[in-house]
C-alpha cells in the first residue's frame, strides 16, 4: 500500500477528492493491471523488465514523487552486489519436489517455501549483514535449510 493525503481538491473523472482525504494505492493491483502489463500481467515474466518502462508509475517499488524511498539506490546496488556474490560462490537448482504456488496478499509471496538444492558441497553458512538487509543462507550437506531476505527500513 502507498498512502498519500490530498493537499488540494482533485477531480478524477466523476470522483471528487476533498482536501485532506487519505488516498491508498494498492500496489498489488497496479502491478497486476492488465491495461498496463497486458493479458499475462499475473504471470512471472522477468524479461518484461528488460525494456524501458511503459510509464514511470507502472512499477512503483520504492514509492513515487517527493516521498520516494531515500535508500532506493543503495538498496538496489547492495542487492545486486549480494546476489552477484552468492552466484559466484554457489550453484543452485530447484528441488524436484517443489510445486510453485504463489499467493497474492499485500505483496506476492510463496505459499510454500522454495527449497533449493546446492550443486556444490559447501558446508559453511554465508551471512551478510548491512544497514539495509540481512541475508542468510544456511547450507548443510548441500541443501539450503533456510533462505530469507529482510529489508530493514
Amino acid at each position: 500500500m502507498l498512502a498519500r493525503q490530498a493537499t488540494k481538491k482533485v477531480k478524477l473523472g466523476s470522483l471528487e477528492i476533498p482536501v485532506g482525504a487519505q488516498i491508498y494505492l494498492a500496489l498489488v493491483a497496479l502491478h497486476h493491471d492488465t491495461d498496463i502489463w497486458g493479458e499475462d500481467a499475473k504471470e512471472f515474466i522477468p524479461s518484461r523488465f528488460l525494456e524501458p518502462q511503459r510509464h514511470s508509475a507502472s512499477f512503483i517499488l520504492f514509492g513515487l514523487g517527493p516521498r520516494i524511498c531515500a535508500g532506493q539506490i543503495s538498496v538496489v546496488v547492495e542487492t545486486k552486489l549480494t546476489l552477484a556474490l552468492i552466484i559466484q560462490l554457489y550453484s543452485f537448482t530447484v528441488s524436484p519436489t517443489y510445486v510453485h504456488a504463489p499467493m497474492l496478499f499485500l505483496t506476492l509471496m510463496l505459499l510454500r517455501a522454495l527449497l533449493l538444492l546446492s550443486v556444490g558441497y559447501f558446508t559453511y553458512p554465508l551471512t551478510l549483514l548491512s544497514t539495509h538487509m540481512i541475508l542468510r543462507l544456511y547450507i548443510f550437506r548441500g541443501i539450503v535449510k533456510n533462505t530469507w531476505i529482510w529489508c530493514l527500513l
